[in-house]
């Protein structure tokens, strides 16, 4: 049954130009896409797509809305340049003036110091640990309690600095 209806359609129009084989079918078919796509069709217009004409009005009508503000564009512009000219430009601008603002920056420069203080302890600890000789304290030198405290206070202020960042999300 299926090689019935095989013989009977008809086949398609191929066309070849030397090494270029153009299906005049598909061809056909793309056309008629950009047709429907710009509008030209009369079944298209029912469905409110925009015609040239239409869209000609359109243009000119809004081009006639934006003519005042146009207008004012040179004497805005020979104001500016004028206060330019004789040093009266002047630009107000307040980076802090919210409070939000504020707030991160006192937040970013106080972990920041935190950070500097929590690596400056570890590497005097470390150096601390280094050195050898010194007073004995408890039976240990004094150069080495001092180098673990220092690597105890700075691991907290690490974590501290760690936490606060984790916290705020950022």
């Amino acid at each position: 049954m299926l090689s019935d209806a095989a013989s009977t359609a008809p086949a398609e129009p191929d066309v070849t130009f030397g090494p270029v084989h153009l299906d005049v079918v598909s061809l056909d078919d793309s056309l008629g896409f950009w047709r429907d796509l710009m509008g030209l069709r009369a079944q298209d217009r029912h469905l409110g797509l925009p015609r040239p004409a239409q869209l000609r009005e359109d243009v000119v009508d809004d081009m006639i809305q934006l003519l005042p503000a146009l207008r004012r564009i040179p004497r805005r512009l020979d104001h500016i340049t004028g206060a330019l000219e004789h040093g009266e430009l002047s630009l107000r601008i307040r980076p802090f003036a919210h409070p939000h603002d504020t707030d991160f920056i006192v937040r970013l420069t106080n972990r920041l110091i935190l950070a500097f203080f929590t690596a400056s302890i570890g590497l005097v600890a470390v150096f601390l640990l280094r050195t050898g000789g010194g007073p004995k304290l408890f039976g240990k030198q004094v150069d080495e309690l001092l180098g673990y405290g220092g690597l105890v206070a700075s691991t907290i202020l690490g974590l501290r600095v760690i936490v606060a960042v984790s916290r705020d999300g950022g």
